[in-house]
C-alpha cells in the first residue's frame, strides 16, 4: 500500500486557492473512523499557513482524543442534548456569517447536532442565503458500511455540494492493495454522486503512534518536535522521525490532493510537501 494519497474526482488545479465566503467544515462519519484525526490534523497545518478558523466541538463524549487540545478559539454548548446542540449550531452559523471566518466542526458519530439541523429546517438554503459554504468530508473506513451515512443523508433529500469522501488508510488491512480500495469505493453509487458534483476521494495518510499522541495530549507539531510531557516517558527517535515525515511529507500530500475548496482559507497557499531527503536532514521541526 502507497503512502501517497490518491484522489478522484473533479479535474482542478490543486494548488488554486479559493478565497471568499467562510467555510463550515464538517467531518462526517461512524464512530472511531479518524473524523477527529483528520480534524485537528487539517486545521493545525491549516494554522501554520495563515489560517484562522474556529473550532467548534459538539462530540463531547470524546474526552481523551478531544480537537481541543489544539487551543485557541474552540466552543462548545452548554446542553448535551441534540436539540439544544442544534440550536447552538444556529447562532454559531448566523455568528460565521457576519464574522467571515472560517470554522471547524467536529460533531462525533451518531445522530447529532447537524443531524438535527437537517432534519428540521433546510440548511442547504440557510446557508446559501447567509453566504456560508458547507464543506462535508466523509471518512470512512475498510467496511461497507462506513458510506452509510453518505446515503443516509442523500435519502433524506440533503446533496450538499462542496462533499469529499476520504478514506482513512490506518484503518485498512495491512495487505490491502490502495488502487483496490479506490476503485471499490468509486463504485459506490453515493461517492459517483459525490464525484459528479466534483467532490474528491482521497486517502489520508496512516500514522504511526497516533495512540500515544493522543494520550500525552499533545499537538501533532508538538510530538514531532519531542516535546516532553511531565510523567510520560519520552517518544522514541523512530517514532518522532516517522511523526515529522507524516507531519511534512504525507499530511501536504493529503491537504493538496483534496484541494483548497475543502480547507480552511489558506492565506500562505498550501503547505510545501517535503521529500524524505529534507525531513531527513533537518534538525528539527
Amino acid at each position: 500500500m502507497t503512502t501517497a494519497a490518491t484522489k478522484a474526482g473533479a479535474k482542478k488545479d490543486p494548488h488554486e486557492t479559493d478565497v471568499t465566503r467562510p467555510k463550515l467544515i464538517v467531518a462526517i462519519g461512524r464512530q472511531r473512523v479518524g473524523k477527529t484525526t483528520l480534524l485537528k490534523a487539517v486545521t493545525e497545518i491549516s494554522r501554520s499557513q495563515g489560517a484562522n478558523p474556529e473550532i467548534w466541538n459538539t462530540d463531547m463524549m470524546n474526552k481523551s482524543h478531544a480537537i481541543d487540545v489544539l487551543g485557541g478559539d474552540v466552543f462548545s454548548p452548554t446542553q448535551s442534548s441534540v436539540a439544544g446542540q442544534a440550536k447552538w449550531l444556529e447562532q454559531r452559523i448566523l455568528d460565521l456569517s457576519k464574522s467571515g471566518r472560517d470554522a471547524v466542526l467536529d460533531i462525533g458519530g451518531g445522530w447529532t447536532a447537524v443531524h438535527e439541523l437537517i432534519q428540521s429546517a433546510p440548511l442547504l438554503g440557510t446557508l446559501r442565503r447567509l453566504k456560508v459554504d458547507l464543506v462535508m468530508i466523509f471518512v470512512i473506513g475498510a467496511e461497507e458500511a462506513d458510506l452509510d451515512y453518505l446515503d443516509d443523508l442523500y435519502n433524506r433529500g440533503f446533496n450538499a455540494p462542496r462533499s469529499a469522501v476520504v478514506i482513512n488508510e490506518g484503518l485498512l488491512p495491512q495487505s490491502a492493495d490502495s488502487d483496490d480500495v479506490l476503485k471499490s469505493v468509486i463504485a459506490h453509487a453515493g461517492v459517483q454522486r459525490t464525484l459528479k458534483k466534483g467532490g474528491r476521494c482521497v486517502f489520508f495518510p496512516a500514522i504511526n503512534g497516533l495512540k500515544q499522541i493522543t494520550e500525552r495530549k499533545q499537538t501533532f507539531t508538538d510530538y514531532a518536535a519531542g516535546k516532553s510531557v511531565p510523567g510520560l516517558p519520552e517518544p522514541s527517535i523512530f517514532d518522532v522521525m516517522r511523526a515529522q515525515f507524516w507531519l511534512l511529507h504525507d499530511l501536504p500530500e493529503f491537504m493538496h490532493d483534496l484541494g483548497p475548496e475543502f480547507l480552511p482559507s489558506l492565506p500562505n497557499g498550501l503547505p510545501r510537501i517535503w521529500s524524505q531527503e529534507e525531513v531527513e536532514e533537518m534538525e528539527d521541526v
